[in-house]
């Protein structure tokens, strides 16, 4: 059995704000366009967290591991952009009261963490220790 990984997926607001409306109102997390498939590799029991540009974590849950695609409408030009959306549905899903800080995330994690990319994993045990402390927090 393989361990599980845990992510951090950006919610894409500054881009598009119903991609993270769409994300927390069907507890689901995707990746757009040129950045479609990097969610292809995650596999059901992973945990991923919605990171909200300036606000931070703002919700998370287990992935299911199963992807699945939709075509997909550039906001900056409207071009169509056919299979441009991958998502996951969460097996569970928490939606936080108080997101944690990106300042909050580099003090539990205890080092710099980029928050610029679409997608990134976490290192061993990361997820847990989020986990355990939004759990005291929330």
């Amino acid at each position: 059995m393989s361990q599980s990984i845990d992510y951090i997926i950006n919610t894409n607001n500054p881009h598009r704000l119903q991609d993270e409306i769409d994300m927390v109102d069907n507890k689901m997390f995707g990746t757009f366009c040129e950045n479609s498939r990097k969610i292809d590799h995650i596999n059901g029991g992973d945990t991923v967290f919605l990171y909200k540009k300036g606000k931070g974590i703002i919700a998370y849950g287990q992935a299911t591991g199963i992807v699945e695609v939709k075509d997909r409408i550039k906001p900056e030009n409207n071009e169509l952009v056919v299979n441009g959306s991958h998502y996951q549905k969460f097996s569970n899903f928490t939606q936080l009261r108080n997101p944690l800080t990106a300042s909050q995330i580099k003090q539990v994690l205890g080092r710099y963490v980029a928050f610029n990319k679409t997608i990134f994993k976490l290192h061993s045990n990361e997820g847990e220790k989020i986990i355990s402390f939004l759990e005291k927090d929330n």
